[in-house]
């Protein structure tokens, strides 16, 4: 890996004030310092706890606080000798679109810093924890706290749709049908506060693009929630949040992933055959309103699929749904949450033990001896 060598063109936009209500530098220095003036490091402005909040590909989360204000945010540190130029583009296009975003329901900017060996993206801090993990913790989980929190999902949507923006990895972190998924992705979608089950926010907008004619090319994105023309069609548009967000909304009404395969072979495959199964033992408790609702979204042509705003006015959403506990579907995520911890354990093991073995310049098989997780 090359270290990048040119300074973001994203910093000087980034740099400026705005609106979030967070400290942008000290607030001492702000008030003498002139255009021509550096800015102040991260490290005199701010504490790194060095507590961990989540782990991607080629960054890592941890929360800090302003030094002056005593205001605790995330910062995603990136390494800048673990970057190709094209992840600085990337992370230029992801504080571009950061910065230009206000609403309730979105992680807020606050700062960008270049500094010799890192980038430090510096957001908003969300404490109410991830959403998945909360809904297992729930004694009582209705079809009406899955449509209030599809409803604020599809409301971020399109939000973002109207200023030609596509998030392109909406997920609830339930990675749990490929065992050959190699790296950790972070929760995109948290709580804000650990008393309130339905305030969400949405962070990570690393793969998020403008998007105005459908002419997005970029393979990525998390598996469980790839839309079909992803895998198929050389280019797609913003109907990927769509198919991305039925699958979150498949998941929270029912416990139950739509498509699963042992290996991501597998699971693409039946991703492009679009076939979805309301099964009686986990779907007998949601109503037919939400059952169609799903089928909308998780169609495979994206230009039959519905429209974020056709899915706000669908009826389902339309009133509210019954509060009777959902006591299949609650065992089933609990299920779901057993099997993503479990693999994150495996996979941390064999993070540790292939470094050791490369110390020693041997080979290990400890990837083939423990990850059959096909019954997980």
């Amino acid at each position: 890996m090359g270290c990048v060598k040119s300074k973001c063109p994203c910093v000087s936009r980034a740099a400026k004030a705005n609106d979030s209500g967070y400290p942008m530098t000290s607030p001492a220095s702000s008030a003498v310092q002139t255009p021509d003036e550096p800015k102040p490091s991260f490290r005199s402005l701010y504490d790194l706890s060095y507590d961990k909040l989540g782990e991607g590909a080629s960054t890592t989360v941890f929360a800090a606080t302003h030094k002056e204000t005593y205001v605790r945010v995330a910062v995603k540190c990136f390494a800048k000798a673990e970057m190709q130029l094209e992840d600085e583009d990337d992370l230029c296009r992801e504080v571009d679109i950061l910065r230009g975003l206000s609403h309730p329901d979105i992680i807020r900017f606050v700062d960008f810093f270049d500094e010799p060996n890192y980038y430090f993206l510096v957001t908003e801090l969300v404490e109410g924890g991830e959403l998945f993990d909360r809904l297992v913790q729930k004694e009582v989980y209705s079809e009406r706290d899955a449509q209030q929190l599809v409803r604020a999902l599809l409301g971020v949507v399109q939000y973002l749709h109207q200023r030609n923006i596509v998030h392109q990895d909406l997920k609830v972190h339930v990675m749990l049908t490929c065992q050959d998924e190699t790296t950790h992705s972070l929760e995109n979608i948290l709580l804000v506060t650990s008393d309130d089950d339905t305030t969400i926010k949405l962070c990570d907008f690393g793969f998020a693009q403008y998007d105005t004619d459908n002419q997005l090319s970029q393979k990525w994105g998390s598996p469980d929630y790839l839309a079909p023309e992803i895998i198929t069609q050389p280019t797609y548009g913003r109907q990927v949040d769509i198919w991305s967000a039925g699958v979150i909304t498949f998941i929270l009404l029912s416990g139950c992933a739509p498509f699963v395969g042992d290996t991501n072979a597998e699971l693409l495959a039946a991703i492009q055959l679009g076939k979805i199964h309301f099964q009686p033992e986990y779907w007998h408790d949601v109503s037919p309103a939400a059952q169609s609702f799903v089928r909308r979204m998780l169609v495979v042509d994206p230009n039959e699929r519905a429209t974020v705003d056709d899915l706000l006015q669908d009826p389902w959403l339309a009133r509210p749904a019954s509060s009777a506990s959902f006591k299949s579907t609650i065992e089933e995520l609990r299920r779901l949450n057993a099997r993503k911890k479990f693999k994150s354990a495996v996979k941390t093991v064999q993070a540790a033990v292939a470094f050791r073995a490369s110390l020693h310049g041997r080979p290990t098989a400890l990837s083939e001896a423990t990850t059959d997780t096909s019954d997980v």
